[in-house]
């Protein structure tokens, strides 16, 4: 028995002993330098790191490291240090071994290659009536590599030599607006990385359109915006950018400028352009305001050198260059002014539409523009909306627009708006909605530059819905009296 006791005493001594020993086996030792490669000075302060993982450690100031107690195993050893590119290798540590690496890192710059120059493609070089609204594509060997990479878009402008800049583009495509007509341009675009230089490509040419002659003005959506537009012919040109809530055009033919309201801010003021869009200016130092800003009116005066506005119960003058503000009009019973027009030429009158706080109330009436003194009430006392104020090219007749339903609601939904001519020679109206289809609204009716015509918005009457502008002939006994302009526009003008 005691024999027997003995043996495993030993025999647990042997295996204690056999566990002792693969324990120790199972260790190694990582120790390395590292240097800047060609000048092989040594790097201090480089991070070491394995994967899989042991300990991490720092390089001394002679550039050494040392790892213990590493397992037995393959490993990717790493060394990093900012400003310079991370360095791998790839070791195997055995038992009872120390393991010796060297690792020669560069500069983040010297592995960095310069990105390849873009490739302009669009539009092509050399390419003549381009819009004035331009699409700017090319190519890129990076646009798909890596996300640190931007480009630049410069414009230069051949007869003035003003450039246009833009940076920070992350995209191979870039909408630029308001380009100036009739003029050749100078690009190129340039990409760059946070490294290397700037980038560029070649440098093409374009030109924009000649400037069209404009038949109608009037306001689309776009983007969330009010956006003007000119048509001509079977051209759309625009004229504001969309990245401004521009509406309400009015132009001028005595000066070929074109009045507009504009939102600045939580404001909105009378602004002045060109013809073709440039040179756009604010010009009122006090803003517009009404019940429904979508709902005020706007118009020359003094061929061009001035310009009416409402602001709530006032009407105001400015000249059509800035400052110059003046109150000519007030109401005595503080409703508010909503819309107005002016005629001057023998005569000078002045017709306003008028409204309570929810625009309804309605007042139309013409006054002297002398004396303040009315000269002809069209209508008041009628429920329903109102809107659409003009006077034909002679003075003699005033166009407006009114539901004739008489619906009133806190959104200022129309159900049945009509056109309606009054006749100042003869106080008589003539209800010229001739074909209107059932369930919906005419609206904002302008007279032609004969007086022959109208332009005007129709649009069901329900919330949201789409409107279009038509062209018909003031006389309901014609054919064909409705001709649509074009869809998904308002706010028209014709002068």
């Amino acid at each position: 028995m005691k024999k027997i006791r003995y043996l495993l005493f030993l025999l647990f001594i042997v295996i204690a002993c056999e566990r002792d020993t693969i324990n120790d086996s199972d260790k190694g030792i990582i120790e390395g330098t590292v240097v800047l490669k060609d000048s092989n000075l040594p790097v201090e302060n480089a991070k070491i790191s394995t994967n899989p993982a042991t300990s991490t450690v720092f390089t001394n100031e002679e550039g050494k490291f040392t790892i213990l107690e590493v397992d037995v195993g393959d490993y990717s050893v790493q060394a990093q240090k900012d400003s310079l590119a991370p360095n791998f290798e790839g070791i195997t540590v055995i038992a009872n071994n120390i393991v010796n690496v060297v690792f020669e890192m560069q500069s983040e710059d010297v592995l960095n290659t310069p990105p390849q120059s873009p490739l302009l493609i669009s539009p092509d070089d050399d390419a003549i009536n381009v819009s004035t609204t331009v699409d700017f594509i090319w190519n890129s060997e990076e646009a798909n590599l890596a996300d640190n990479h931007v480009y630049t878009l410069k414009l230069r402008d051949a007869a003035n030599e003003n450039q246009l800049i833009y940076q920070q583009i992350k995209d191979t495509i870039f909408k630029v607006e308001g380009l100036e007509f009739g003029t050749q341009y100078f690009w190129q675009v340039s990409i760059e990385d946070e490294v290397n230089d700037p980038v560029w490509s070649e440098v093409n040419s374009f030109k924009t359109m000649s400037f069209p002659n404009i038949e109608q003005l009037y306001t689309k959506t776009v983007d969330g915006n009010y956006v003007i537009f000119a048509k001509a012919g079977d051209q759309e040109v625009q004229l504001t950018a969309s990245g401004f809530n521009s509406f309400r055009p009015r132009r001028n033919t005595e000066t070929n400028k074109i009045a507009f309201l504009r939102s600045v801010g939580g404001d909105t003021h009378v602004f002045v352009m060109n013809l073709d869009g440039s040179n756009q200016r604010q010009v009122s130092a006090i803003p517009v305001g009404g019940f429904n800003l979508n709902m005020v009116d706007i118009c020359w005066i003094d061929n061009g050198n001035s310009i009416l506005y409402p602001n709530f119960s006032n009407l105001y003058k400015i000249n059509a260059s800035g400052g110059g503000t003046e109150n000519i009009y007030q109401t005595v019973d503080g409703s508010l002014i909503t819309e107005v027009d002016v005629f001057q030429n023998n005569t000078f009158k002045i017709a306003l539409i008028t409204n309570d706080n929810n625009g309804y109330g309605a007042k139309i009436f013409v006054m002297d523009g002398d004396t303040g003194m009315t000269i002809n009430t069209i209508q008041e006392n009628l429920p329903g909306a109102v809107g659409g104020l003009d006077f034909s090219p002679g003075g003699d007749k005033v166009l407006y627009a009114r539901d004739v339903d008489g619906y009133e609601s806190q959104n200022y939904r129309q159900l049945n708006s009509h056109i309606f001519i009054y006749d100042l020679n003869n106080n008589s109206t003539l209800d010229i909605s001739v074909e209107k289809e059932n369930g919906t609204n005419d609206l904002d009716p302008k007279f032609s530059p004969t007086g022959a015509e109208i332009i005007f918005v129709n649009k069901p009457n329900s919330i949201g819905s789409t409107p279009a502008i038509y062209k018909m002939d003031i006389n309901p006994n014609d054919n064909n009296l409705r001709e649509l302009i074009i869809d998904n526009t308002l706010m028209p003008d014709w002068e």
